[in-house]
This record gives C-alpha cells, sequence and structure tokens, in this order.
C-alpha cells in the first residue's frame, strides 16, 4: 500500500515537468502564467494580458497583447526595459486604473519585475508567425490524459472483477424454492 501512496503522484509531477506544464520557480514564464505565485498575493498576469510564447498558455484577451511590448516602447536598447521596470515597480504607475487598483497593496518585487521583463524581451524577440502554444497544451494534455489512463489502469489491475453479492446472487438462482 505505502508505494502505491507515492507512486501515483510522482509519476504525475514528473509528466507535468516533462511535459511543460509545471514551470521553473523563479522564471518570468511562470511568473506571468501564474505557476509560481507573485511574493506579495498579486494576480497572474494571463489573467488579462495574453503573449504569444509557447513556454506559456493562451492568457486572456481583455487587455494588451503583451508579445511586443518591449518594441512598443523602443525596444531593448532605447530603454524599454527602464520603461516597463518604471511602470510595474509602483502600483500607482501602472498604465491602467484596473491594474492599479488589482496591484494596490500587492506590489511585485523587484526580482519578479526583473524576471517578467525578461520573459517578455525573450518573446519579443522572437518571430511570430503562428499560434502554436495552444497546440502544444491540447498535445501535452493528450500525452497526459494517456499517461494517467495507463497509469489507473495499472494500479486498479487487482481490484475485485465481480459484484460483492455475486455468490448471494447465484446461490439464490439454484435454490429449489420455486419449485
Amino acid at each position: 500500500m505505502g508505494l502505491k501512496r507515492y507512486f501515483f503522484p510522482t509519476v504525475l509531477a514528473s509528466c507535468l515537468s516533462i511535459t511543460g506544464l509545471v514551470a521553473n520557480v523563479g522564471d518570468g514564464a511562470a511568473l506571468y502564467e501564474g505557476t509560481t505565485s507573485f511574493q506579495n498575493g498579486a494576480p497572474a498576469c494571463v489573467v488579462c494580458h495574453h503573449v504569444e510564447n509557447s513556454r506559456v498558455i493562451d492568457g486572456g484577451y481583455l487587455a494588451k497583447d503583451l508579445t511586443k511590448i518591449v518594441s512598443s516602447y523602443g525596444g531593448v536598447d532605447a530603454g524599454a526595459r527602464e520603461t516597463l521596470k518604471a511602470m510595474l515597480l509602483k502600483s500607482d504607475d501602472m498604465p491602467s486604473p484596473v491594474m492599479v487598483k488589482a496591484y494596490n497593496g500587492k506590489e511585485l518585487t523587484e526580482s519578479e519585475v526583473n524576471d517578467l521583463i525578461d520573459f517578455l524581451v525573450n518573446a519579443d524577440s522572437k518571430d511570430v508567425t503562428s499560434s502554436n502554444s495552444s497546440m502544444g497544451f491540447v498535445i501535452s494534455g493528450i500525452i497526459g490524459a494517456a499517461i494517467i489512463f495507463v497509469l489507473l489502469n495499472f494500479l486498479g489491475k487487482n481490484r475485485k472483477q465481480e459484484s460483492v453479492n455475486q455468490k448471494l446472487y447465484d446461490r439464490q438462482l439454484n435454490s429449489t424454492w420455486r419449485d
């Protein structure tokens, strides 16, 4: 029983990390996506924003698409990093009233902002021609589901194959009370 208790969660965690559904701690993609929580409890960026990147799931379309945000501020050489950092460090300096309200009292730390900006710089530098991130997510889900079904079949191999009252039923069928 002890082996079965730890076998399934261990294999599941391994499958998720292999398929890329679990990001590394301290990674800007994980912070953006919400798989790593912000230190002060701020909401994940993916709730409202979208970034075209294979490392994260498709995000919300309620706010600006952040895929080319670094280019829109002139690129890294033109000081986009400093501009974005100034906007994200203090909730009062954020670009929209909704963000000001959502992040008020839940400001991002400097390391979190740097990780997010590094992720956005990387996303901006990629040549995006089509949306492959959602297809990768679907394929990862199918692979993960197949692995889970195989594991459940393996773990259920020794289960009881007949109903609990099968012997009583068979005995009643063989009885002579009907005569």
